[in-house]
């Protein structure tokens, strides 16, 4: 920033706002510091203003209500969490029960599964392929927007 005032500044002032330097302003403001100074300082607050114009504000109401629903999910959120902690629990506790039933009774669980039979694994396979075919079915409903038939 320039400390001498120059006394053609203020008609370089006058000049940029009108949009038009004269070919004398001209001339002065590239030989004299503190003018072109002024006109680059003036040119870069042009700027600034047109890019201002030209991006629009966001909407208070829209910035709000966007911040309150994230607010509000954030906070469901934190409150799921120790029921989601308490059915991760009741998921492990019941697998560890499965599987200390399954070690100790297992001779019986062996000797009964060798025992079925044959048309007792055909249906477990047809139920087991008519789920798989289900799921499959049901996720490309959700995913076609409800025809299943997609």
């Amino acid at each position: 920033m320039n400390d001498k005032e120059c006394s053609h500044e203020s008609g370089v002032r006058r000049a940029i706002d009108d949009d038009g330097l004269t070919e004398d302003l001209r001339q002065h403001v590239s030989q004299c510091a503190s003018c072109r100074e002024v006109v680059q300082v003036a040119r870069f607050m042009k700027g600034a203003a047109r890019a201002m114009e030209r991006e629009p504000m966001p909407d208070a109401r829209a910035m709000w209500s966007r911040i309150q629903l994230e607010e509000r999910r954030r906070l469901a959120e934190r409150a799921q969490r120790p029921v989601r902690l308490a059915w991760l629990f009741a998921k492990c506790w019941f697998a560890c029960v499965a599987g200390l039933v399954l070690y100790r009774e297992w001779p019986v669980i062996g000797n009964f599964i060798l025992t079925m039979p044959e048309y007792i694994w055909i249906a477990i396979a047809v139920g087991a392929a008519i789920y798989v075919k289900g799921r499959g079915l049901l996720k490309g409903a959700v995913e076609t927007g409800g025809d299943w038939r997609e």
